[in-house]
């Protein structure tokens, strides 16, 4: 399957959620916030990245437009309660690829993955 970059400061929710993309065989790795996922991205750039916005250090806003600067191609899926339109439309400009809202529904995590790994243009 695919290898995806968990990046959320709340130890509950990467917990929960890299058990569900664990069980659906998926290879999970783990980020507190933005510093830690650059750190990771810099070794090993994986198939997706699931991202929180709001995070201590680094928060996802910041994060997105550091792997929007490298040009790094990585499909980032925003995983947050924040779904107002501003929002939404800044994560669109910085290059997310999709939303997921929390908490999470292994439905919309698969559902979400499925079309970021596709390689499809949004």
């Amino acid at each position: 399957m695919s290898r995806i970059l968990i990046v959320d400061d709340s130890w509950l929710v990467r917990t929960t959620v890299s058990q569900m993309l664990t069980d659906e065989g998926h290879e999970v790795s783990e980020a507190i916030n933005g510093v830690e996922a650059i750190e990771s991205l810099e070794i090993d750039v994986p198939d997706c990245l699931l991202l929180d916005l709001s995070m201590p250090e680094m928060d996802g806003f910041e994060l997105l437009a550091e792997i929007k600067k490298q040009e790094m191609k990585v499909p980032v899926l925003i995983f947050s309660t924040e779904t107002n339109k501003t929002t939404l439309k800044k994560c669109s400009e910085l290059g997310a690829t999709g939303f997921v809202k929390k908490p999470p529904e292994i439905e919309d995590i698969r559902n979400a993955l499925l079309y970021a790994l596709s390689g499809e243009e949004s």
